[in-house]
């Protein structure tokens, strides 16, 4: 979460809300986060509230649905400073009515007890995906046509909303019109009805556009899917990346969904905002209904699943939660990173608050995401969500020139396809409304009546409750008189698994005080005694209720084949487990009839999920049969088989005569997943079997059932700093066109660059005759095109027999390229540049031109040495270099070591080596110099150019430029020590010290952070300064360096005796002082005082 974020929060406090109800504090109490062992507060916002608290919500704010009381299991609620939400406990202590914990308290308010819901859980919450999503979900690969598809059903629910009474209920319902709904079924007008239909379609139509513009917004309304409120899991018996997703279904009951569902807070502007989590079943979390629990658990490091979608928390924000196997992507990307906030950020936040730059940032994430075709994962998107996120609520930030500057627009983006199809489906059903009018829906006559009721009770899908169907029966009857016969037809269609206790008494009492029905548990067992009820009361923890058909174990494997029939044959939904062996469990769910000893193709009715007993305890790798695929079932053999038995995926048979085993299988486990390829499982035996089955009159388990046949597996992950790697080549003479103008004239230059005699003579034949301007190119291209062979060869002639050059010439090029320097070696630098490739060579160089090292001038030597720490980047040739240039500095006899000399020789020495072996601690390499594995990958660089010269750079400086994304969490700043290898935000400009290839300009490159050169430059120079200016940098030199202190000395300044009597020192302070002037170096701390010192003593 980022400082604006949390900053803009403190806002929320003031938000409108209605007084419900008074609160009085004894009734309340305070309860800790939830943290990780990272600091991370899962519970952000998330309190508690007792069953009791929730009811007394309901009436006072008279929360009904479809005409029943609604108990909402989440309310968003303010109270005394607390801001978040509250979850229902039924768990909580006698005598509590709410929990809140630390991170819902805003500010401490003392009197009012006022107690205000904003907003509260709701069921049959429809999502929709809308621009935002779509360009997401395009990023992670969901299709063009997929998102075409489903707009176009959406389009078709809103035309066929008038075709049926049904299609006009459950097209009301969806958009939360009950009444209107309630009336296509019991109204007499009917043209009434029809207009309110009619305006529902119209008003869907008019969202298309944005208001007071044309600017379309996709709506695309998705049945698999809700909009939910976000909780945390309180009792902690979710898993990292599972969630607890349980709605009410159309037929009153609630569903826990049990597949990969699709999380996403709005606004989102990067992939990662889209979560892909797993949705699972726990009888503790059974009572939270219409809402989305995240886990409280995280690996460390790791961060909660609502930070990871758009900086979310769970102290209000809903989420969309999709579990359509169409939309929940195979990719997914790296999720956002965060950061610790601290009150100097706040405080910060608000001194620059600012949110100008809000608008153009979303305009240039838009235009990029139309330009490239990585969509939103294209690294210009994302790094302009992360300014987005940063000036969302008004921080400062400032957008790097490159990102103002999107390409030109790309062909076929897909708001602009979705846009296209609904404007066309707008003037279409446009003309069609006005060509047909206002057709009258069906009159609902006796008999019409009757065909509804049918209808509605044999179509699963409808939006009706079952106890809803019984009030409509109800309601017929008071208008059309049915008789206790018709009742008792229609009674026998409900599913009486699907109503609730209560409701089953309220429709006894009305049969027996209307019609004198009396349904009693002895005539009537069905209506009591469900099988999913008796399941419940076991409190299985399964995602759906199975019962164990068979179990070797029990059995044996004898009636393995008599068991497998049964299961085929007598039930609908089923699942056989074979186990070879402690290492691999094969589980087979198989639903719909399977005709005994024939071949039917199966297609998706099939799903073969693979799994490790002894290391995890969920299905790892799963596989959907296609079209095509069929399964045989016999005595003796069970086989899935893609169209020819040759391309068999499962075979298990009985082993030949003989054989001491039972049951014998062969698995295609590259049909699984690729990395089992290498494993086989060919006529392994079977040592252990389990066959579940799902009771055919179990309908909701039927439903649980078959979401596993929508499981969507991730096949790919998108690191957030992920790119694609190009390749590389060196630039050869091949690659210049020789036949163009620039190089028609120069044909002598690629004969000379491709011969084979690099003699001076010849060399020095072709060039004698040439300018200084023509020798300089040649050279160049030379160096360019890596004719090293030509190239130095000529260097060596020309510097040898040529001296109309001078010096000037020669340095340039050994600065360009370092190993020039063993020609003529003569710069102690080049030849440390060169050690990283060539130690050996320079360590000898080095020991060869001692005599240099011991003549250079002290500020030189400390150059020398500042290279050699920075630019040497194995460990070992690092210090040999460091060791060679001080035993060089100490080598000559003649010359006297003074104190000063020992000084600074032993402290320069000991500054390089800290600062060498920090660099190698923060970026270790291997003997050769190569950056190892570390645990924070290096930032990567498109590409270095060097900086124009108006901006303070220019070749010869060496200072290069490179843009850095503006969301890297590269550790680097201004004064940091940084290594590239071939491969801060925004623009970065980097000093070299040791000079780039010819091509770098054309590479890419990784950046590794070696640490901070600030204090260890700052060392070096402070020594240098000292030694230079002596006495006038620093009034205590003699002391410091160790020179033989004259009495003369000790005049220059102060008495000592006048400072331990300063009268704005303190005992200890005179004393500190007073022992600084008796000691060679005393190090002084502590608080300073007041007094002011002469300037030789500062």
């Amino acid at each position: 979460m980022n400082v604006a974020k949390r900053a803009k929060r403190i806002g929320l406090l003031f938000s409108e809300a209605s007084q419900d109800l008074t609160l009085d504090p004894q009734w309340v109490a305070d309860i800790p986060d939830l943290v990780s062992g990272d600091g991370e507060v899962f519970s952000d916002g998330c309190g508690l509230m007792s069953r009791r608290l929730a009811v007394q919500l309901a009436k006072n704010k008279n929360i009904v649905y479809r005409g029943t009381r609604y108990t909402p299991t989440v309310v968003q609620i303010r109270y005394k400073g607390y801001k978040g939400v509250l979850s229902l406990d039924p768990t909580m202590p006698e005598g509590i009515f709410a929990q809140f914990r630390k991170s819902m308290k805003k500010f401490t308010a003392s009197v009012n007890n006022t107690f205000s819901v904003v907003g509260h859980s709701q069921p049959f919450t429809f999502g929709r995906l809308n621009n935002d999503v779509i360009v997401l979900l395009s990023a992670l690969g969901i299709t063009n046509e997929m998102f075409l598809q489903k707009q176009q059903q959406y389009f078709n629910w809103i035309i066929k909303a008038t075709d049926t009474l049904e299609k006009s209920f459950n097209f009301l319902c969806a958009l939360r019109l009950f009444d209107e709904a309630e009336n296509v079924l019991l109204s007499e007008d009917q043209e009434k009805v029809q207009k309110g239909i009619r305006k529902a379609q119209l008003k869907e139509l008019s969202a298309f556009t944005k208001e007071g513009t044309d600017k379309f917004r996709s709506r695309i309304l998705m049945e698999k899917s809700r909009l939910l409120y976000g909780i945390c899991d309180p009792y902690g018996v979710l898993k990292e990346g599972q969630v607890h997703v349980k709605v009410l279904t159309s037929k009153g009951r609630s569903t826990a969904i049990h597949t990969d569902v699709l999380v996403v807070r709005n606004p989102c502007l990067y992939p990662g905002d889209c979560l892909k989590l797993r949705a699972v079943q726990h009888p503790k979390l059974d009572h939270l209904i219409d809402c989305l629990v995240f886990a409280a658990d995280a690996k460390a490091g790791h961060h909660s699943a609502p930070s990871m979608s758009s900086g979310g928390d769970l102290d209000g924000d809903q989420y969309f939660v999709c579990w359509d196997p169409d939309i929940v992507p195979k990719t997914v990307a790296q999720e956002r990173l965060s950061t610790t906030i601290t009150r100097e950020n706040l405080a910060n936040y608000f001194a620059q608050y600012n949110n100008a730059s809000v608008a153009r940032v979303s305009a240039l994430h838009a235009k990029w995401v139309r330009a490239s075709a990585k969509g939103a994962l294209s690294p210009e998107c994302q790094e302009l969500n992360a300014l987005h996120s940063q000036s969302v609520d008004g921080a400062r930030i400032k957008i790097p020139d490159r990102l103002t500057l999107p390409p030109e627009l790309r062909e076929g983006y897909i708001i602009d396809l979705l846009a296209a199809a609904a404007k066309k489906f707008q003037e279409e059903f446009s003309e069609t409304l006005k060509a047909e009018g206002l057709s009258a829906l069906p009159s609902l006559d006796r008999e019409s009546g009757f065909a509804l009721l049918n209808e509605f009770l044999q179509n699963p899908r409808t939006a009706l409750t079952e106890y809803e169907l019984f009030n409509l029966v109800m309601r017929f009857s008071d208008r059309h008189h049915l008789t206790n016969d018709e009742i008792m037809a229609w009674l026998s269609h409900l599913d009486w698994s699907a109503i609730a206790f209560n409701e089953k008494h309220a429709i006894l009492s009305t049969l027996k005080s209307k019609f004198n029905l009396v349904l009693s548990p002895e005539r009537f067992p069905q209506i009591w005694n469900s099988l999913f009820e008796e399941l419940q009361q076991r409190n299985l923890n399964h995602p759906f209720s199975m019962q164990r058909l068979y179990s070797s174990r029990i059995s044996g494997l004898g009636p393995f084949w008599k068991y497998l029939r049964q299961t085929t044959q007598d039930f609908t939904r089923k699942l056989i487990l074979f186990k070879t062996d402690e290492r691999f469990v094969l589980a087979v769910f198989i639903r719909d009839d399977i005709p005994w000893n024939e071949e039917p193709e199966v297609a998706d009715n099939v799903v073969v999920y693979s799994f490790l007993p002894e290391t995890s305890d969920t299905f790892s790798t799963l596989r959907t049969m296609t079209k095509g695929y069929r399964l045989h079932c016999s005595f003796g053999i069970f086989e899935l088989y893609n169209k020819i038995r040759r391309d068999t995926f499962i075979f298990i048979s009985k082993p030949a005569r003989g054989s001491p085993d039972e049951i014998i299988a062969s698995v295609a486990l590259q049909k699984i997943s690729a990395p089992c390829s290498e494993s086989r499982v060919n006529r392994t035996p079977i040592v252990d079997v389990e066959m579940h089955v799902v009771s055919n009159r179990d309908r909701i388990a039927h439903q649980a059932f078959d979401q596993w046949f929508e499981h969507n597996p991730t096949e790919e992950f998108v690191g957030r700093f992920d790119y694609e790697r190009t390749s590389y080549r060196r630039f050869e003479l091949d690659d210049i066109d020789w036949k163009s103008e620039e190089y028609r004239s120069k044909e002598w230059m690629r004969l000379f660059l491709t011969q084979q005699d690099v003699r001076a003579e010849t060399i020095l034949r072709v060039l004698g005759q040439k300018t200084d301007d023509e020798i300089f190119e040649v050279l160049d291209l030379a160096y360019t095109c890596h004719q090293d062979e030509v190239f130095f060869a000529s260097f060596s002639a020309l510097i040898t027999l040529r001296t109309s050059f001078g010096t000037t010439f020669v340095v340039e090029w050994i600065k360009k390229y370092p190993l020039l320097v063993f020609i003529d070696p003569f710069i102690l630098q080049s030849i440390v540049l060169c050690a990283n490739e060539h130690s050996v060579a320079s360590l000898a160089a080095l020991q060869i031109l001692q005599h240099e090292v011991v003549s250079l001038p002290l500020s030189s030597y400390s150059e020398l040495l500042w290279v050699a720490a920075n630019s040497l980047r194995a460990r070992q040739v690092a210090q040999e270099v460091l060791l060679v240039l001080n035993d060089g500095r100490l080598s000559d006899d003649t010359v006297t070591q003074t104190p000063e000399m020992v000084y600074a020789n032993r402290n320069l020495l000991g500054v390089v080596f800290d600062r060498a072996e920090e660099a190698f601690e923060e970026c270790p390499c291997n003997e050769d110099g190569r950056p190892r594995h570390q645990k924070t990958a290096p930032a990567h660089l498109k590409s270095l150019r060097y900086l124009p010269e108006d901006k303070g750079g220019g070749t010869e400086k060496m200072i290069v430029a490179a843009d850095m994304r503006v969301d890297s969490t590269f550790p680097a700043r201004l004064h940091s020590h940084v290594r590239l290898q071939g491969s801060l935000k925004g623009e970065i400009h980097i000093s070299l010290v040791h000079p780039p290839p010819p091509d770098f300009q054309r590479m890419e490159w990784n950046l590794y952070h070696a640490g901070s050169t600030a204090t260890s430059k700052a060392m070096l120079d402070a020594i240098i300064t000292l030694l230079e200016q002596r006495r006038s940098a620093c009034g205590i030199y003699p002391w410091i360096v160790g020179i033989d202190i004259t009495s003369e000395d000790l005049h220059t300044g102060r008495d000592s005796q006048e400072f331990i009597n300063a009268p704005t020192l303190n005992e200890s302070q005179n004393i500190a002082v007073q022992t600084s002037l008796e000691a060679p170096l005393s190090l002084i701390w502590g608080p300073p005082g007041k007094f002011l010192f002469r300037n030789e003593w500062n």
